[in-house]
């Protein structure tokens, strides 16, 4: 176990590193665009690395070069047992809601520590859990979820019931939390874990950029490793009374789906997870759990839906689709790609580099945006690559990219409707481009819609480009075929799901 605290003190000592790194390279990268994009030098701020924490254990230089050292008198305090983690810095991060959840920061040291215990007691434990769970696991994807509730809904009349609980990791009491791990015989973790995951959701903490400080009394910190295991294990009880009743659930985190053939049915989970609730001592989010709804495409005499939507996904009587708010965010990448690309520099220095406009229709600002967006919707592959595989002509064994985790949308329609608002958005933003330019003095030729969707606007002989807008649709039958042909291996697996976001 030393040699693998050591090892993981430097892994996370360079990921903390990289964050740095990766962000002044993402702003060294704007620099650059900006002078090449308007002929105007940028103004250079250099900026060193500084520990969100003066602790030195929070220093990733100081962590790296010390390892060693660190790694022996950490693994003393384990098996002593009397390991304490070091002061957190709480960030008090705002939810739209107009309040805050708390993210706590863990030095270095006791992050790497973290993550090895939840390395080793997932391993351990992960087939004790409910088929149903789904969250943190290293054998379960969120697609895995997606295909479970699809198969399930395969009755003729069901029952939907959505379930939410209100700050799910920030209300779990810390006695509760004991009780579980030493009365139910069910999980298998050592006693010397159990120290150190009494000792990690019991900490001293300091409100970033402030005097203020506090002690963890109740809740498990968002920013542990063990979290993740602990928020599977407060559920289980809740995973094995349902596993009992009459109907059929898909639990990601604190999110539920629960599937019944009767109302009366339906009317016993609720129960259970009311029950569990009081038991856990937590809250059921009322806002956000939906009751009980018949699921059908025509009404029904008690309340009903004809869709519902989970981990991305809009589930429909007779298919399912992508919800509408992975629509929303897919259009607010793409549409941030073609502002970042079209008008902020030029907008921000009020000129452009003449460069930039070559002979004829060519803009070489609008063909690194078609770029970018081709890279977004088509990842690594080319449009001719993408078309040779959907004919069966060539072999992509993986095919990840912002699509493919919506291999199983049945619904074509949303692709095409993707395809036409983003021709809209790209011939919008170039519009506006070429207004903003002809206010400093610069026309620029006009490009119609049927010209931007082939890609013949540009004229260059000399550099060949892809300039067509890549195309949703054709991503997303690409998608379908790799699904068919290779599963869960073939697509992205993982949706962009996060409980902070919630």
């Amino acid at each position: 176990m030393l040699k693998s605290i050591q090892n993981q003190i430097e892994l996370e000592a360079k990921k903390r590193l990289n964050k740095f790194k990766k962000k002044q390279a993402t702003l060294k990268k704007y620099r650059s665009l900006f002078e090449k994009r308007t002929g105007k030098l940028a103004t250079v701020t250099k900026e060193k690395f500084v520990p969100i924490s003066e602790d030195k254990h929070f220093n990733p230089y100081y962590c790296i070069k010390h390892s060693k050292f660190l790694a022996k008198g950490i693994y003393k305090s384990i098996i002593k047992g009397n390991y304490k983690p070091r002061e957190v810095i709480r960030l008090k991060k705002p939810k739209k809601d107009g309040k805050f959840r708390n993210i706590d920061v863990f030095s270095i040291t006791d992050s790497a520590v973290s993550k090895i215990f939840f390395k080793n007691i997932r391993k351990r434990n992960e087939k004790l859990f409910s088929d149903s769970s789904y969250a943190y696991f290293l054998n379960k994807k969120p697609l895995d979820a997606v295909i479970r509730i699809r198969n399930i809904l395969s009755l003729d009349k069901v029952f939907i019931s959505q379930y939410d609980f209100s700050d799910y990791f920030g209300s779990m009491k810390h006695g509760i939390i004991n009780s579980i791990m030493n009365e139910e015989k069910k999980f298998l973790i050592t006693n010397v874990e159990k120290k150190f995951i009494r000792s990690t959701i019991s900490f001293t903490f300091k409100i970033y950029k402030s005097s203020e400080y506090g002690k963890n009394l109740c809740g498990i910190p968002q920013g542990s490793s063990i979290s993740l295991f602990l928020a599977n294990i407060f559920a289980d009880k809740l995973d094995t009374s349902l596993r009992f009743s009459s109907g059929e659930f898909v639990r990601f985190a604190d999110d539920s789906i629960v599937v019944n053939g009767s109302y009366e049915d339906s009317i016993n989970c609720y129960n259970i997870y009311k029950k569990y609730a009081e038991n856990r001592e937590i809250k059921i989010n009322e806002v956000k759990s939906s009751g009980i709804n018949l699921f059908s495409k025509s009404q029904g005499e008690i309340r009903t839906i004809n869709n519902f939507t989970f981990l991305g996904y809009k589930f429909l009587p007779e298919s399912i689709d992508i919800s509408d708010s992975s629509i929303v965010r897919i259009k607010n990448r793409c549409s941030k790609i073609i502002y970042n690309h079209l008008i902020l520099h030029p907008k921000r220095a009020r000129s452009i580099n003449l460069s930039r406009l070559g002979s004829g229709l060519t803009d070489w600002d609008l063909v690194t945006c078609i770029n970018e967006l081709r890279r977004y919707i088509y990842g690594r592959h080319s449009e001719r690559a993408i078309r040779n595989f959907i004919n069966g002509d060539s072999s992509i064994s993986k095919f990840y990219n912002t699509i493919s985790y919506f291999c199983l949308s049945e619904n074509e329609d949303t692709f095409k409707y993707l395809d036409g608002w983003l021709v809209s958005q790209v011939y919008y933003f170039y519009q506006e481009r070429r207004k903003l330019l002809k206010s400093y003095g610069i026309p620029m030729a006009p490009i119609s819609r049927k010209k931007l969707i082939s890609g013949l606007w540009y004229s260059s002989k000399k550099i060949p480009n892809e300039t067509k807008i890549p195309s949703f649709y054709l991503a997303w039958r690409a998608a379908k075929r790799s699904w068919a042909l290779h599963g869960l291996h073939g697509v992205q697996a993982r949706y962009q799901y996060a409980y902070a976001d919630k």
